[in-house]
């Protein structure tokens, strides 16, 4: 769950990131798509470090929920990491890209659902009830 809401803030917070530019000069990293997914990435990580040592970490487990949830939701976030990633290729490599691949993960119609599918999925999914021990 913490690397869900991870990949959201990192996708939130490289786009504004106001820096971009002095950066850019500062690496001379060309094409510049390296840079928008290296930040990605960075701004990722460090907030998946910051969710993970924070008070979020024991309420945001899947540890009660059952395995084919889990497994659909990290099918879900990997999605939509994908189609995150393929908003940053310019249209040169996502043209060399297989026709399905762009189809389904490099659309904004595909982006958007991509984002959406996570939110959808978390609303109906139900953890395991924990077994009550007897009272005394």
């Amino acid at each position: 769950m913490l690397s869900l809401i991870s990949l959201y803030v990192a996708a939130f917070l490289e786009p504004l990131f106001v820096y971009f530019d002095k950066l850019r000069e500062l690496l001379k990293i060309w094409p510049e798509f390296w840079l928008h997914i290296g930040l990605f990435l960075i701004f990722f990580i460090i907030s998946l470090l910051v969710l993970n040592r924070s008070a979020l970490k024991h309420s945001m487990t899947l540890r009660e929920t059952s395995f084919f949830p889990i497994i659909f939701a990290a099918i879900l976030e990997i999605g939509f990491l994908a189609s995150l990633i393929m908003a940053y290729l310019p249209s040169e490599i996502g043209g060399s890209l297989p026709v399905w691949a762009v189809k389904f993960f490099g659309t904004q119609n595909a982006q958007f659902w991509w984002a959406l599918a996570p939110l959808v999925l978390l609303i109906f999914m139900k953890r395991k009830d924990r077994k009550e021990a007897p009272s005394p």
